[in-house]
């Protein structure tokens, strides 16, 4: 199976140490932002990978080059957001049925990658168009944007209640958060999607999957977009500073803990894998903990 990872932004919030670094290359805890991601699409089943590029490309390509990572990367003259970037990798994508797409500078961790892989069995089997990953999280829909679906799993609106829903009350738009959850940047796709695509700088949920018209068939499966929720996952922001350094207190003990989990188990495999580069030495870590 391939995975695509979405590494084309300019990491506008953490400047300014974006400026000579992609986001998903300035190491956390030990490691390049995108290894995680990486390792977890490995653990479940992928060992093919892509991944896009635009601002400071070299930097994310020395990460595959210094790991010794197999991976093909696909330059962005300009930013085509998560849509048109898809696109733009459409020739190293079509040729798989179904792949993985994760964001390349978010981080999730879950314990066993048992239920994600029965989701995936799950997507294939039932030949859905789509399925997004989420999680729950205080405020989802109301303080901050979320993902609503139906009781069967299928994606119905995205964004803030208050904007979608303007004319329910305060204590109806509680009620229906409990509809709407946290996309944590991670999706599984058929190769169908590239058939709704262009090479514009769409966003994937918002400019593409909330438009597909749904199928008159109500057993068709062809334009199925799923969100599944997933129990007892964490998710962490690394996108500004100040997200960086809270995520970097919270889990900076894990690295060397005997709880097993997605996030222990990358470590260990890169120590193992890589005695020579793990920790991954770069200034940008200890100047990003040490700014103001």
């Amino acid at each position: 199976m391939k995975t695509f990872f979405l590494a084309a932004g300019l990491g506008t919030r953490l400047r300014p140490f974006t400026e000579t670094t992609a986001k998903p290359a300035i190491p956390f805890l030990g490691l390049p932002q995108i290894l995680y991601p990486y390792f977890i699409s490995q653990e479940l089943g992928s060992d093919s990978f892509i991944y896009n590029t635009h601002h400071n490309p070299e930097s994310v390509n020395n990460v595959f080059k210094t790991f010794n990572i197999p991976a093909v990367s696909h330059f962005e003259e300009k930013i085509l957001n998560s849509g048109g970037g898809l696109c733009h990798a459409r020739k190293s994508l079509i040729d798989e049925e179904h792949f993985l797409l994760m964001n390349a500078d978010t981080l999730f961790i879950y314990d066993k990658p048992d239920i994600i892989k029965t989701i995936l069995k799950q997507h294939i089997s039932e030949n859905r168009l789509a399925t997004l990953f989420t999680i729950s999280k205080d405020g989802c829909g109301l303080d901050f944007t979320g993902l609503q679906a139906d009781q069967n799993k299928n994606l119905i609106q995205a964004g803030l209640i208050k904007d979608l829903y303007p004319d329910l009350a305060d204590e109806e738009k509680k009620l229906k958060s409990n509809n709407f959850s946290h996309f944590i940047g991670f999706y599984i796709f058929s190769n169908r999607i590239f058939s709704y695509l262009s090479n514009q700088p769409d966003n994937l949920i918002y400019d593409i999957l909330l438009k597909i018209p749904k199928s008159s068939n109500p057993n068709s499966t062809d334009q199925k977009i799923c969100i599944e929720k997933l129990e007892n996952v964490s998710w962490y922001e690394l996108g500004t500073i100040k997200d960086y350094k809270t995520s970097h207190l919270m889990l900076s003990k894990l690295t060397e803990s005997d709880k097993d989990s997605s996030f222990t188990r990358t470590h260990t495999y890169f120590k193992t894998k890589h005695p020579d580069l793990y920790p991954f030495q770069n200034k940008i870590e200890q100047q990003i903990l040490r700014s103001i």
